[in-house]
């Protein structure tokens, strides 16, 4: 349809108004019938939340499920206090196998070890002859860094490839 300035109106010829009713230009609509417009169909209602997953108990016959993470281990980072001051190859010599000495200045010193040997590692540290002083557990070296006194190499971040001996 052309309005009176002249401008093409939204219908024009051969318009669908909805899926049922079609109208050309012209053509009039009996008495009765309207427009249908065409509802959207109704959502679907959302079914509820099943829960987690359901896994099968481990039987004795086969392995027990065991997730990555427990596989590969995490790490956890034990930063530590010796007194009196020590060297380097001493304070290795005081960590038990399953730990790794990453950072150490003499007196404040970070171990490496996994998130199931960290009992293990504590009570090791608690028998030995020089007073060690656990500050912080963490699972990430640069929070255990964090908790270190800012005076102590230990806590600093070197160049990339060098240690602290």
């Amino acid at each position: 349809m052309v309005t009176d300035d002249g401008e093409r109106d939204s219908l024009s010829r051969d318009t669908v108004l909805s899926p049922r009713v079609t109208t050309t230009e012209g053509q009039g609509l009996g008495e009765g019938q309207g427009l249908e417009r065409s509802r959207p169909s109704p959502r679907p209602k959302p079914r509820p939340w099943p829960g987690p997953p359901k896994t099968p108990s481990p039987s004795p016959s086969s392995p027990a499920l065991v997730t990555v993470k427990d596989r590969v281990g995490r790490t956890r980072y034990v930063a530590f206090r010796v007194d009196p001051p020590t060297s380097r190859a001493a304070c290795e010599k005081l960590l038990p196998p399953t730990a790794r000495l990453t950072r150490f200045d003499g007196t404040f010193g970070i171990a490496r070890t996994t998130h199931r040997a960290v009992a293990a590692l504590l009570d090791h540290l608690r028998a030995q002859s020089v007073t060690i002083q656990t500050l912080t557990t963490s699972g990430t070296m640069r929070a255990a860094a964090a908790r270190l006194p800012a005076s102590s190499e230990a806590s600093k971040r070197g160049a990339k490839g060098t240690r602290f001996k």
